[in-house]
């Protein structure tokens, strides 16, 4: 199966009224078209590859964002334990 079938396009052009050197031209002028925006294996799997590393970069950057924030936080989550069982403990000894 061909991506683009020149051939066709070209008997197409040619029925539809053009004379042979016009749908030859434009044939070949879609071809063209058509090939530029192909794309090889090699530059697939190697945008693929940098597109890979940058998702790597920024994971491993959030990973170490989650940890410092983890880091803020513990100590916080400690007080407000803290906070709560001395007042619960006041609150239950009827001191507050």
């Amino acid at each position: 199966m061909a991506l683009f079938d020149t051939l066709q396009y070209y008997e197409d052009l040619k029925r539809a009224g053009l004379d042979e050197s016009a749908a030859s031209a434009i044939a070949h002028g879609q071809l063209r078209f058509a090939e530029q925006q192909l794309v090889s294996k090699s530059h697939f799997d190697s945008a693929m590859q940098r597109l890979e590393a940058d998702f790597d970069s920024r994971m491993q950057r959030l990973e170490a964002k989650i940890g410092e924030l983890r880091t803020e936080v513990r100590p916080l989550y400690l007080y407000i334990t803290l906070a709560i069982l001395v007042f619960g403990t006041l609150a239950h000894f009827h001191i507050v």
